[in-house]
This record gives structure tokens, C-alpha cells and sequence, in this order.
């Protein structure tokens, strides 16, 4: 992520092991962190109807994913560079490779099923304008849980902040009856509101990400958390956006 993460001896930066993958370490001559590598051996080699070769699968994402964050947060709290993004498990597959002579056939002659995600970041620049800054100052609160949403990279933090604009409009509600006002007033602007349980789906996801004893509890190292967060954020967004624009 563009970050320079040095390391005091790369003699000692030798293979690990963390559960049951392998962590390789890439150091270049200036003692800087390249890449770090996770590792799975004995994984059987699976194929779809075609004969392709899968190199991905649901169970090995999500360790994959729970030990790459494990990772970049210990990196984090040592050094204070927050330079490794767990999420980057999601956007590309595994490289596959063989561990025997009959592996190193199979795959040699076999097609593989994978995939390559390009992530980047659009900004889109605006000229400052006075309009509504005067009357807008009232819900300075909601603006500020909004913001820092924006800013925020996080799926959970952003989703938890943007919640919380949801919060602020509807003071003293709680559970149904936050459901049903924010579906009583949001539905005159768009339909898509006046659906109880689109609204109340976004206070399940909400209630799972801050309350550790439930069960189905959302959190930092779980993907499939992760990735249920990401589906949801862009739905929250367009109804935070309308309540900023509508405010009540």
C-alpha cells in the first residue's frame, strides 16, 4: 500500500507458521517488507464440470482472510504503519502449485478457474458552494458521523457511523418502532422505504457488528461478515443521503 515497512534483521525473517498456513516472508535489500505470502499445503486439487482447475474456495478464503488481518494488525501495533489491507484476499485467487509429480501433471495440463480484481479509488472534486451551510449547521451532528463515514476505510466502522445518522433523525425510537418511523417518512421520497423489513434489515446488520454476545456476531476477522457488510453499506448510504437532503 505504498508504505515502507522495514525490518531490523531479515536474516531472522524465516517461514512461520500460524494455524495451519505457512507465512513467507518477501524482504528486498533495504530491509523492507515486499509481500508477505500465506500458504496452504495438502489441499486437494478440486475442479468444476469443465475440467478447470478451482483455485479458490470458501472455506481457505476465510482463513486466509481472519490470518491476514491477524497479521496487519500485529504490524500495525509494532510499528505503527498500517500498511497491509486484509480485504486484498478478496480480490484476487490463489496461485496454485504442486506438491508431488502427480499434482504437478494434473495441474500442468488442466485449465484453472480464477480471477483478478483491479481496486482503485475515484475522486470526484467539487467547487465549494455557501448553499445550505447556514441551515445545515443545526444537524452538525449528523453531518460529522456522515463525514467521518466518508473518510472512514473500515466496512464495520463506516456502516456503524452511518447507522448512527439514522439514529439521530429518529431520537427515542428504538428496534420496531425505529423501523416503522424510518419507513413511515422515507417511503414519501422512494417506495423502496415504505418495505419494513429492507428497513429493519439494516438495524440487524447494525445490532450484530456492536453486540459481541450474539451469536451471528459480525466481526474484523470473520469474510463472510466482511462481505456482508460491503453488500449493505451502499444501501445505508443512499438512505443516509436522503435523510441528509430531507432532514426532518
Amino acid at each position: 500500500m505504498n508504505k515502507k515497512i522495514e525490518v531490523e534483521n531479515p536474516l531472522i525473517f524465516k517461514p512461520i507458521q500460524l494455524e495451519d498456513a505457512e507465512i513467507l516472508w518477501n524482504i528486498d535489500i533495504n530491509k523492507k517488507i515486499k509481500d508477505i505470502t500465506i500458504v496452504f499445503k495438502g489441499v486437494d486439487i478440486i475442479k468444476d464440470s469443465s475440467g478447470a482447475i478451482l483455485t479458490t474456495n470458501r472455506e481457505l478464503d476465510e482463513k486466509a482472510f481472519k490470518i491476514a488481518t491477524y497479521i496487519s494488525n500485529k504490524i500495525f501495533l509494532d510499528t505503527g504503519i498500517d500498511g497491509f489491507d486484509p480485504e486484498n484476499i478478496l480480490y484476487n485467487s490463489p496461485s496454485v502449485f504442486p506438491e508431488n509429480e502427480k499434482e504437478k501433471e494434473i495441474i500442468e495440463r488442466s485449465k484453472k478457474q480464477g480471477f483478478k480484481i483491479m481496486k482503485g479509488t475515484v475522486t470526484i472534486v467539487k467547487p465549494f458552494q455557501l448553499e445550505g451551510l447556514e441551515e445545515d449547521i443545526k444537524h452538525s451532528k449528523a453531518i460529522a458521523f456522515y463525514a467521518e463515514a466518508r473518510r472512514t476505510e473500515g466496512s464495520i466502522q463506516k456502516y456503524e457511523l452511518l447507522y448512527k445518522v439514522i439514529e439521530y433523525f429518529f431520537p427515542n425510537k428504538k428496534g420496531e418502532a425505529l423501523d416503522k418511523a424510518v419507513s413511515d417518512y422515507c417511503k414519501q421520497y422512494n417506495p423502496i422505504y415504505g418495505d419494513k423489513e429492507f428497513i429493519e434489515s439494516f438495524r440487524r446488520v447494525r445490532n450484530r457488528c456492536i453486540h459481541p454476545d450474539n451469536k451471528d456476531h459480525i466481526n474484523l476477522e470473520d469474510l463472510a461478515s466482511i462481505r456482508e457488510v460491503i453488500n449493505m453499506v451502499p444501501k445505508i448510504e443512499d438512505l443516509v443521503e436522503l435523510l441528509l437532503k430531507n432532514p426532518l
